[in-house]
């Protein structure tokens, strides 16, 4: 669990706001709803680059007149995302046996970059020469429109269909400057990359039909449309690739069941789904210079069973009667069903699994809650989660097929205990109760450092005092 970095690199600032707000009007049996949103995302880092950029160390002796191996590489990056979203809602009954749904939607995005290239001492983290500064802006904007009926055929059976179409216009600008742009992109320093416009549409639809065995029995199918927008690859055109990335599109079968027994006792959820993905977004890595971007795959499936319960087994234990215990498992077949094409830069075949994606997943809960004294009540609870093993990112065609990373199993176990007085409540909690190191990214195929990993949260100790008003 040891790295040895450029001093003061490492470094991770987030900062997110975000504003809402939501007005309803009522006309009769008519209802407007508007949802306004707008958010602000402003990340900084600071990351030690010099084996994804392992070239520029071996090139500051003749750029800064250092020795080689006084110097590493540093990567700074700060990035704003602000966005303003507004979608506005129409719900009225079109007589006694339709619900009709009609609404549109707009988003607008815009994502300065600025990421400066640096040479600097291993040891002070003293920054010793200037190799570039690469900015780039990407907007996204999108206008939408959706409408859902639901037909109600009987007072246990009906139907609901829905549509959307989306119109989406990206764009992506870049300018590069320092001794980096003429040593390494041949070009003179400032170097105006010219402007990328993608402009896409999307038609998405459902159809569910419901059928109500009983009051506390239903079962369900779905038929349903998804749709990713494809876009502008930021520093493409700096180091000669992909400008854009294709939308990606998939259809989901679903069949499910749910349900309350021996008078609400027990309750449960349970579906089986098939997806088909076509043109696959994945995340690419040049090998030659370490740099990600993204492009399309082939087909993929993914198919499983999930199947969530809850009880309460003790509600007529006067000590123990809001003792609950939840539990979710899930099993997720996701795989390529097509080769990656002959050219491709990434090497896969039909049965091979998708990134990151557990085989099997689960969770069990018990929480409970019990009076202390007057007015305060208390309340504990457990957790253990499962993630099981995963495979990385894929890697490059033959003849190198360096092998996938593979992430093995995990469980993690979180605890808590509190109390509640009035409009008061104080919580103590512990995550990771014995300090797991589950993998989650890292390794082979990813930038910038192969022998790097990202971790779960370690052993977490800490409490939370929250008032409601």
């Amino acid at each position: 669990m040891q790295q040895d970095d450029i001093r003061n690199t490492g470094i991770l600032d987030k900062k997110f706001q975000a504003y809402s707000a939501t007005l309803q009007a009522k006309f009769g049996p008519t209802e407007l709803t508007s949802v306004t949103g707008y958010t602000i995302n402003h990340v900084a880092d600071s990351v030690d680059y010099s084996v994804g950029l392992g070239f520029l160390s071996g090139a500051t002796q003749a750029a800064f007149g250092i020795p080689n191996n006084s110097t590493g590489v540093v990567l700074v990056d700060d990035n704003q995302t602000k966005k303003l979203t507004q979608e506005l809602r129409f719900t009225t009954p079109l007589g006694d046996k339709i619900d009709w749904l009609l609404g549109g939607f707009y988003t607008h995005e815009r994502s300065p970059f600025d990421q400066t290239l640096l040479a600097a001492d291993p040891t002070s983290g003293d920054y010793v020469g200037y190799w570039a500064n690469f900015n780039w802006t990407v907007t996204y904007r999108e206008y939408a429109g959706f409408s859902d009926l639901t037909f109600h055929f009987t007072d246990r059976f009906d139907i609901q269909v829905g549509a959307r179409e989306s119109d989406i216009e990206q764009s992506y600008h870049e300018v590069d400057s320092g001794p980096f742009v003429p040593a390494f992109e041949g070009k003179p320093t400032p170097l105006y990359y010219p402007l990328v416009d993608t402009h896409s549409t999307a038609f998405t639809y459902l159809a569910t039909p419901r059928f109500k065995v009983s009051p506390d029995l239903m079962v369900y199918a779905r038929l349903a449309s998804g749709y990713r927008p494809g876009g502008p690859n930021p520093t493409a055109s700096a180091f000669g690739l992909p400008l854009e990335f294709q939308p990606d599109k998939a259809k989901n079968y679903e069949v499910g069941v749910k349900g309350d027994l021996a008078d609400h006792l027990f309750s449960f959820d349970a579906s089986i789904y098939y997806i088909d993905w076509k043109n696959i977004q994945l995340s690419f890595i040049d090998p030659a210079i370490g740099f990600s971007f993204n492009a399309n795959g082939s087909r993929a499936k993914s198919e499983g069973v999930e199947l969530s319960t809850e009880t309460r087994p003790f509600r007529n234990v006067p000590m123990l009667q809001n003792l609950s215990i939840s539990a979710w498992a899930a099993y997720n077949n996701a795989a390529l069903t097509e080769p990656f094409p002959p050219n491709s830069a990434l090497y896969g075949t039909s049965g091979d699994r998708l990134p990151f994606g557990p085989r099997f997943s689960g969770s069990i809960a018990l929480n409970d809650e019990f009076p202390i004294v007057s007015k305060a009540t208390g309340f504990a609870g457990l957790s253990v989660s499962y993630i099981g093993d995963r495979i990385g990112n894929f890697t490059s065609p033959p003849p190198a097929i360096p092998p996938r990373q593979f992430y093995p199993v995990y469980a993690k176990t979180d605890l808590h205990a509190g109390a509640k007085y009035e409009a008061w409540t104080t919580t103590l909690y512990v995550n990771n109760l014995a300090d797991r190191r589950g993998l989650l990214y890292g390794g082979l195929g990813t930038v910038p450092n192969p022998a790097e990993f990202q971790v779960i949260q370690p052993r977490t100790v800490g409490i939370n005092v929250s008032r409601s008003f």
